[in-house]
């Protein structure tokens, strides 16, 4: 189960959450991490790597990009405490509600956590297809929320 940003199979980075990354222990750390697989193409990059995610990270995620969504400016952030992953998708030439513009997706992506191998790239997407990418990341905070012990 997973989410994305961008066209399959051309430009875009996909999150494939595998799962919680154990069962319940009661600490909180070792309850809300998510095991992630990505994948990014980006022009003549491409690669794959494992992160790890918080669940809060993405359900804060969600609820930035419905904002974004919904209105003609603003942004939505997506970043790991390991900083393997930092997105920020903005609206960019929106005048109104009539013209909507594009969705700007900045990114920053690591091999590892903290101190990997880098690649930034910025990717544009028509707003519609934001909606799809929303659509996605609901059905992943759905099935891996935040676990309370």
């Amino acid at each position: 189960m997973g989410f994305s940003f961008g066209t399959q199979g051309q430009d875009g980075i996909e999150f494939e959450v595998v799962g919680h990354e154990g069962e319940p222990r009661g600490g909180y750390w070792d309850d809300v991490a998510l095991h992630t697989h990505v994948g990014v193409v980006a022009g003549g990059f491409r690669g794959e790597f494992d992160a790890d995610f918080q669940a809060h990270e993405l359900t804060e995620f969600q609820s930035e990009l419905e904002l974004l969504f919904q209105m003609v400016g603003g942004t939505a952030e997506l970043g790991t405490s390991t900083r393997q992953v930092h997105l920020t998708l903005s609206r960019v030439d929106a005048v109104s509600a009539a013209f909507v513009g594009i969705v700007q997706v900045s990114a920053v992506v690591a091999d590892r956590p903290s101190h990997g191998n880098k690649l930034g790239f910025l990717l544009q997407l028509d707003p519609m297809q934001l909606r799809a990418s929303l659509l996605e990341l609901e059905k992943v905070v759905a099935e891996y929320p935040v676990r309370r012990n």
